[in-house]
This record gives structure tokens, C-alpha cells and sequence, in this order.
């Protein structure tokens, strides 16, 4: 194989000490170094220096397979222990001295043993793809430390099928727009979680991910009580994953389940290059489909996803442009392994009783290493044994494949701080994870208040009673973070908190959800009387109308079935679609229609229990942690749920003021399409989400939320019981909060209807002032777009 980069440079850790560029190619380089350039100012324009900086150079050298090697390769201004040292020059004399900030920093990859045979970047074919204008060579910037303005791209959730525009273009058109500005340029780029989506895998692709793989990895590579990958049918590995290894994702048709595939779908969400020069066609597919479908089945559904496979290939080459250009760091969520990964206690033991789970949970954690999570930290994490443990099991899969396991399935240390002002903490809420709330067994006054009437609500339309407890008991909603986990979050934000006053926390999830009334997580029974009562207006109303109401009643019955199966959630809310698209087609239904988006609005909070507030011990680990370390004011980042939204909290914990501010960006690409689209359109309106107060109690593991203000006057009385109750048992509440959205679109002509999500694919746009006291989201514009009516956020502390 010829030389040829398979991805990169991506720009990785960056400070005044020291830069970090990671680079993926086909053959080993012959004493690699990064060169770094400086800048200067003259008519307008930055105009490289021809001399590059007296800089030290040292890297660490991945080589996977014969065909398959990563570097990641370091510049500073004095030397680096632990590193191979492959360029020094005058470094004893400016041991002291930094790298420079307030100027572009140009860099080049270089190799070769003598200066006459030194190769780089051009070589390879690569600067056309990564430069930005006006510069000639990819840069960086590196943040002043003495004006501690800050300015981050963030994002997540990017599925090469997924649905809209990508809006890693409009992340590149912000570098793109601001490249000269040392005051307007982004100083990193933060990705919160799934950058790939390893379950999720198109029809069209999986094939060329596994030529790729093949040719990365040299062959084949069998995993333990499976069959060949590549002798499985497109859509046949579903049954398997599920089977032999226990995988609960509903959309695993296709899953990656090798190293290399794993690997070869970070390269091709990286560089354009590496894809084959045309996609399977529709015929093809078809034919390979198991169990085998007519093409005229399935061909207007491979159509569209080859489209939308194109258009997310159209984006890749500004991904590598962005990627080059700004410092990244990245963390996992959920997809980068499988769906609901690690979900609970339960879904851990299933999984790990499986050898082929184990193999394809190692061998999606040794990528993630490889692809992310190596440049966050590569002082920590360049680890000798998962370089090793890498290679065995490269060289002899059934052999090292217990090395590996070892290695990557019993390490947790993938929390990290960047080293900016502030700096970001990056929770990990993946790999260590405390019991769920059905485990815990514990049941809130509240529950116990409100059971006789869900008790009897059923009856009312004629179903079975239904145990109130049920939803609760088999509630599979974990605490995110165990005791561990905990404290490696408190020493990180404590260790930030003594750089700078203004903390900064990346979570996958939102600490808040746009839907502010998680209380459901509480009481989900009470969701039996959204839909009943939808249920019972349906049946008076149109009583011909059998199919919709059996398929109504249909979605009561298997509630409490779909909370502990993620499976039956999609089913469930497809089923919620079709009912409440029939109505909207049907006049006077205008009652029905607001029971059915209660409904489903509380579905949808209830359905996720993986978010912070479905086991409200994980929302007061992070308020303890911050309140710990006397943290005042707290930044939240987040993704995960595919519609970007912003909202502000202040709280009382224990006597202390805290004020939070949240933003979660929309998917990169995967946005929410047809009858979901339609019901988020409408519930994220300001009418559906006014300001709220909660108070708390905690004692110990148990938690107990009261809301004060809720729309739901049917309860009103027993939540006034229930939390008169409460204040005669333990007193005053340990935090009391008040909370409220931000409206980001304003809907013309319609007071009161701002909107308070965008729901189009988009990346956020952070920036913090040198003073610390305003915080500002914009909207982030593809080009060419025209600017939707975005309505900055400003918040003073």
C-alpha cells in the first residue's frame, strides 16, 4: 500500500506549554515532528514567518497493523519527558518560554532523516483539504491567558444517514468567516457524544466499512461465538447483537462489531478521502438484504438514505477542515459503543455473560481511545498497555483478545479538563454507574399520595387496573455516576475552579431537559391518565373511529412494558404519531389534541432515563460537586437529545446561591423528521413551558421533588398535601430552584408563542467575556442560509 493519510492532522490539546496534532496514515513516517509558524501583522493581513519556531518536537507512534498508524505528535518550548524525541532545536535556552497566543500558530507535519528528503503535509496531498484563507498552512490559536475571553464551537449526535443538513459546515463557516480575528476566532471545539453511531449504520455503507476495515486490519477478524462479519447480510445482525450479546439498541441492523470497522467509520466521518469512489447501488443492496427483499420494496427507502449518506459525504471535508484548524476535544455518549450502553446494572450483567459483547464493547473503547479520547489528555493517556494490548490483539484477534478486554473494558479514567480559561470538565456518565432507582426500592411520599387515583383512572375507559407503582418499580433509570466517578468530578471541577471562577461542564446529556417537568420520572402512572382521558374524549367523540382507538389503547396497555424496554419506546411513540397525525386531520378536535401532547410530552420525559433528572440523585451529584468546591456560577454544554434549547437556573443549596446556565446544540446531523418534528414543533413553544419552581429534600439516597407551579390543576390538591407533608416532616427544602427557558426564535405576529428550541440540526456557539459576567448563544448559520430570527441570551451574574 502506498503512503497515504488516512485522517488528519486534527489539532488536539493545546496550551502556552505545549500542542498536540494527531495523524492517521497508511505506512510508518520516518522520524515525524510537528514544525510550528508564527504570524505577523502587516497591511491587513497575517503573513507567515519563513523561519518556523524554535520549538522541541516529540510524539508517540500507534502502529496498529503494517497499514494502519497513528501519531500523535507534540511542539513545545522545552522538553517533554516520556516522548521520543525526533526535532530539538535551541530548546535548553528557552526552556522558560512559552508559545505564543494573540497570533495564528501555522503547524506542519514533517518527516524524513535528512533535510534533503524531508517530506510533509504537501506531500501527502493533504494542504489543499485542511487549509483556511487567508493562511497557507492549517492554524490554531491559542487562548490569552491574561484576557480570559472564551469562545467555543460545540456539538454532537452526527449519523451519516441521519436526516438534514449537516451543520459541521456551519461550525467550519464560523472558523471560516473569523480565521484572521484573534477576537471573533474560535479558540476549541467541544463534541459532547456520538461522533459515530456504531449501532445505527446505513444499508449503503456498511460494505464499504467493511472493505475499509479489511484493508486497514490486513484480513478478517473473527469475534468469539459469532460467525465471519463480513459473511452476515446487510440488516442480519440485529438478531445477533441482541442474542449473543445482549445489546438492547432497536436500530442495530447493521452494527459494527470488529476494531476495524469501528475504525474505519471514524475515518470515513473524517476524511473525505478514504470513501470508495462510488456507493453500493440500490440493486445491490437489495440483494444483499437478509432476509432478501424485491428492490421494489426497499428501493425508494435506499434511495433516500443513499441521499442522505451523500449529503453527510458532501460535509466531510469540512469536518477534516475543522477539525485541523480548532484545538478539539471530545467524549463519548452512548453510540460510539451501542445504544443504551450501559443503561443500568442490569443491562452490564447481561452483556458481560456474553463473550461477543465484551469483544465489541473492548473493541469500541480501544477505537475510542485510538479516534477521541488519546489527544483530550495524551500526558495521562498515552498508556503503555493499551498500545500494547492494541497491537497483540491487531496481530492475533483470538489471542490479544482478552488483553484487550482487560485493558480498555476496566478503565474509567475518561474524564478530563481542557486547559483554557475556564476550563471545560468533560463528565463521564458512561462507565461507572451507580444503582438504578428500581434497585433502590425506596418510594416518595408523593407516589404514595397520588396511588388510589391512578389506581382507579384505568377503569374509566374500561382497561384492567393498573398497579400506580408499576412504572416506578421497574423504573431502569440509573444514578450516572457512581461514588468513584463522583469524586474524580468534584477533584476536576476543583481543580478549575482554582484557575478561574467561572466553571464549565460538558455532560452528553442535559442537566436539564427542555421539558422542565422530569417530575414525571416521579410519577409516571399519572401518564395513564393523559392518555386515558385522551383515550375517553376519543371514544365519545368518534366512536367509529376503532382502529385509532385500539391503537390508543394499545399504547396504555404496554406502557409500563416500554419503560424497561428501550425497543418498545420507538414502537410506542410510533404508534403516539400515527394517532395524534390522524387527528390533526380531523376538525373539532381541539380538546383531544391537547390531552394527546401532554400525553406524549410526558412520554417522552418518562421514556428517558438516562437523563440527569430521571434518577434526580444523578441532577444533585453535580449541584453538590459544584456547591463542594464553592462554585457561584456554572456553564452547562450538552447534546444528545437533537434539538438545541437554553435555559437558566438559580438556586439555594443549603443557605448558598448558585446560578446556572445551560445550552444544549441541536444534533450535527440528526435531525427530528415527520410526526416527532411535529410534536416537538408545537410542545417547545412557550405556552407548553413556563418558569417553574422546585423544591427538594435529600436524605441520603433518597430524593423527594415537589413542583409548585405546574399546569395540571387536577393534582393541584394533592401536590399542596403532599408538600405540606413534607415541610412538617423535614423542614425547609435543602435547595429550592426557580428555572426558565430561553425563548432562541420568535414567532412573528404571535405574542407569547417564542419558541424555545431549534430543532434544525445545529452547532452551538459559546462565548464567555474576559470578565466572566454575560454568557451569549447564537444560533449558528449554515452559508447561504438566511438567518432565522434568533434572539441572542445575555445573562449577568
Amino acid at each position: 500500500m502506498a503512503l497515504k493519510l488516512l485522517a488528519g492532522p486534527i489539532v488536539r490539546r493545546v496550551s502556552a506549554d505545549a500542542a498536540w496534532v494527531w495523524i492517521a496514515t497508511s505506512e510508518a513516517l520516518s522520524r515525524p515532528r510537528l514544525i510550528l509558524y508564527g504570524h505577523d501583522r502587516a497591511g491587513g493581513r497575517w503573513i507567515r514567518r519563513s523561519e518556523s519556531l524554535n520549538a522541541w518536537s516529540g510524539g508517540h507512534h500507534m502502529q496498529v497493523t503494517a497499514r494502519f498508524h497513528v501519531y500523535l505528535l507534540a511542539a513545545a518550548q522545552r522538553a517533554m519527558p516520556g516522548l521520543s524525541t525526533t526535532h530539538e532545536r535551541r530548546a535548553a535556552r528557552l526552556r522558560h518560554a512559552r508559545l505564543p497566543h494573540d497570533m495564528p500558530i501555522g503547524y506542519d507535519v514533517r518527516w524524513g532523516e535528512a533535510a534533503d528528503d524531508e517530506k510533509g503535509l504537501a506531500f501527502l496531498g493533504a494542504l489543499e483539504g485542511v487549509v483556511v484563507p487567508p493562511f497557507d498552512r492549517p492554524t490554531f490559536i491559542i487562548q490569552n491567558p491574561n484576557r480570559p475571553g472564551f469562545r467555543a464551537l460545540y456539538g454532537s449526535c452526527r449519523k451519516f444517514h441521519g436526516h438534514g443538513t449537516d451543520a459541521i459546515v456551519a461550525g467550519e463557516h464560523v472558523l471560516r468567516q473569523n480565521a484572521g480575528s484573534m477576537h471573533h476566532r474560535p479558540h476549541v471545539l467541544l463534541l459532547g457524544g456520538d461522533q459515530i453511531y456504531a449501532d445505527d449504520v446505513p444499508d449503503t455503507l456498511i460494505r464499504p466499512i467493511q472493505g475499509l476495515a479489511r484493508e486497514l486490519m490486513g484480513g478478517s477478524e473473527p469475534l468469539p461465538g459469532a460467525p465471519r462479519p463480513e459473511r452476515l447480510g446487510i440488516r442480519e445482525r440485529q438478531a445477533f447483537v441482541e442474542g449473543a450479546a445482549g445489546f438492547s439498541s432497536g436500530e442495530a441492523a447493521n452494527h459494527l462489531m470488529t476494531f476495524g470497522e469501528f475504525a474505519a467509520a471514524y475515518l470515513m466521518a473524517w476524511n473525505p478521502a478514504v470513501w470508495p469512489r462510488s456507493l453500493p447501488t440500490a440493486q445491490q443492496v437489495a440483494r444483499d438484504i437478509r432476509p432478501r427483499r424485491p428492490l421494489q420494496e426497499v428501493a425508494q427507502e435506499i434511495a433516500d438514505e443513499r441521499r442522505r449518506v451523500r449529503d453527510f459525504q458532501a460535509a466531510t471535508g469540512a469536518a477534516r477542515r475543522l477539525l485541523a484548524n480548532v484545538a478539539t476535544y471530545m467524549m463519548f455518549d452512548d453510540h460510539e459503543v451501542t445504544d443504551d450502553w450501559n443503561l443500568n446494572a442490569d443491562w452490564q450483567r447481561r452483556v458481560a455473560r456474553r463473550p461477543a459483547g465484551s469483544r465489541i464493547m473492548a473493541n469500541a473503547l480501544a477505537a475510542f481511545w485510538l479516534f477521541q479520547a488519546w489527544g483530550n489528555d495524551p500526558d495521562r493517556l498515552s498508556r503503555r498497555s493499551f498500545m500494547q494490548s492494541l497491537a497483540s490483539y491487531a496481530n492475533a484477534p483470538m489471542q490479544g483478545g482478552a488483553g484487550l478486554e482487560r485493558e480498555f473494558l476496566h478503565y474509567h479514567g475518561w474524564a478530563f479538563r481542557t486547559p483554557t480559561r475556564p476550563s471545560a470538565v468533560f463528565a463521564n456518565t458512561r462507565t461507572r454507574r451507580a444503582q438504578t432507582r428500581a434497585h433502590q426500592r425506596r418510594f416518595s411520599p408523593l407516589l404514595a399520595a397520588i396511588s388510589p387515583l391512578a389506581r382507579n383512572l384505568p377503569r374509566l375507559v374500561g382497561l384492567p387496573a393498573v398497579d400506580p407503582m408499576l412504572a416506578y418499580r421497574v423504573n431502569t433509570a440509573p444514578r450516572l455516576m457512581d461514588a468513584a466517578e463522583r469524586r474524580r468530578l468534584r477533584a476536576l471541577l476543583s481543580q478549575a475552579r482554582r484557575d478561574d471562577r467561572r466553571l464549565l461542564l460538558v455532560t452528553a446529556t442535559p442537566l436539564y431537559g427542555l421539558d422542565s417537568l422530569e417530575f414525571v420520572q416521579q410519577i409516571g402512572p399519572l401518564l395513564l391518565d393523559r392518555l386515558s382521558a385522551a383515550t375517553a374524549l376519543l371514544d365519545a367523540i368518534l366512536p367509529e373511529t376503532e382502529m385509532l382507538l385500539a391503537r390508543l389503547r394499545s399504547v396504555i396497555v404496554s406502557l409500563s412494558e416500554a419503560v424497561q424496554d428501550p425497543r418498545r419506546r420507538a414502537s410506542l411513540l410510533r404508534n403516539a404519531e400515527v394517532v395524534i397525525a390522524a387527528l390533526a386531520r380531523l376538525p373539532g378536535l381541539d380538546e383531544l389534541a391537547v390531552e394527546l401532547r401532554k400525553a406524549v410530552q410526558a412520554y417522552v420525559r418518562l421514556a428517558d432515563v438516562e437523563s440527569f433528572h430521571a434518577d434526580p440523585n444523578s441532577y444533585f451529584d453535580v449541584i453538590d460537586a459544584v456547591a463542594a468546591v464553592g462554585g457561584r456560577h456554572l456553564t452547562v454544554l450538552s447534546g444528545d437529545v437533537h434539538y438545541g434549547f437554553s435555559g437558566a437556573a438559580r438556586l439555594q443549596h443549603h443557605g448558598r446561591a448558585l446560578d446556572i446556565v445551560q445550552h444544549t446544540s441541536s444534533a450535527t446531523k440528526n435531525e427530528a423528521y415527520g410526526g416527532m418534528r411535529l410534536i416537538l414543533s408545537v410542545l417547545q413553544t412557550g405556552v407548553f413551558n413556563p418558569s417553574e419552581r422546585l423544591y427538594w429534600w435529600r436524605s441520603g439516597d433518597r430524593t423527594t421533588v415537589i413542583p409548585q407551579a405546574h399546569p395540571d390543576q387536577d393534582i393541584e390538591a394533592v401536590r399542596e398535601r403532599a408538600y405540606r407533608d413534607e415541610v412538617d416532616a423535614q423542614g425547609a427544602p435543602h435547595v429550592s430552584e426557580t428555572f426558565a427557558y430561553v425563548p432562541r426564535l420568535r414567532v412573528p405576529g404571535l405574542s407569547g408563542f417564542d419558541q424555545l428550541a431549534e430543532l434544525h440540526n445545529n452547532m452551538g456557539w459559546l462565548r464567555l467575556d474576559a470578565r466572566g459576567g454575560r454568557h451569549v448563544l447564537l444560533a449558528v448559520h449554515r452559508p447561504g442560509e438566511a438567518p432565522r430570527r434568533s434572539i441572542p441570551y445575555t445573562w449577568r451574574f
